[in-house]
């Protein structure tokens, strides 16, 4: 009898531990969820306050950037591709992500400082024709933008057993950098050129744009954890109520 009793206060305080465990556990969840929803992604990406998805007006506008962006890097005769957010929504669904926000396209650079100052100006001015404000490095249209990254082309060394790697490298310079006027935030990526180019052709938005050459491997580069899973990059979307019920919401949720 005595040890059953024993036995049956150590159930006891093993259940109340295990279940302080949990709730400690919970609060630390909870304080660090809370920490990267309302300090650290606000911080780190400039959308994130934004509404979860977009508006008819703001996917039409991202549309138009994209498409008249390429149509006037393809006139000027300029190695470019689908990026980032916009790469990923090409491929799973030939548009815009509804909850993106903003455009991304790459370009590689010309080969002499005086062939990229010439191209520039051409750029600026053919954008400025379809009623967008914008330079090499960013374009803007209404309340869309569009981020635009300038590639080198480099060789890598490597040992004696290995031959020189083909690289593609975005590198502006450390710290910020300001040009006309405004600020951007510097960046010094390598992506091996073979998974880039030559680009091929993908629909979207029944045109044809360039993409890179395996971008299923350039997206797994991009986004080695979730480029495969479907669901809004913002927290708070995940959450049902945030919008009122439908069968389109639901599939948005996970485009």
């Amino acid at each position: 009898m005595l040890r059953k009793i024993c036995a049956c206060k150590k159930r006891v305080r093993y259940v109340n531990v295990t279940r302080r465990c949990a709730v400690w556990g919970g609060l630390v969840c909870l304080f660090l969820c809370s920490l990267l929803h309302f300090y650290v992604l606000p911080g780190a990406m400039a959308g994130y306050n934004d509404d979860c998805y977009l508006s008819r007006e703001q996917l039409e506008d991202m549309r138009h950037l994209v498409v008249t962006v390429c149509q006037v890097l393809e006139e000027l005769n300029q190695t470019y591709w689908l990026d980032y957010g916009t790469l990923l929504g090409a491929v799973r669904m030939g548009d815009v992500l509804p909850h993106d926000a903003d455009v991304d396209i790459s370009r590689l650079k010309l080969e002499s400082s005086a062939a990229e100052w010439h191209f520039g100006s051409r750029f600026r001015q053919r954008l400025r024709d379809f009623g967008i404000e914008g330079n090499a490095m960013m374009a803007m249209y209404r309340g869309a933008t569009a981020d635009l990254f300038n590639w080198d082309l480099v060789v890598q060394k490597a040992g004696k057993s290995h031959k020189p790697l083909a690289m593609l490298r975005y590198s502006i310079s450390t710290g910020e950098t300001f040009i006309e006027g405004l600020k951007y935030l510097t960046a010094n990526v390598d992506l091996p050129k073979s998974l880039v180019l030559p680009t091929t052709k993908m629909t979207f938005r029944e045109k044809q744009l360039r993409v890179p050459r395996d971008y299923r491997r350039v997206l797994a580069e991009r986004y080695p954890l979730t480029w495969w899973v479907r669901f809004p990059y913002k927290w708070k979307c995940w959450l049902p109520w945030v919008h009122p019920p439908g069968p389109k919401k639901l599939l948005n949720m996970f485009a």
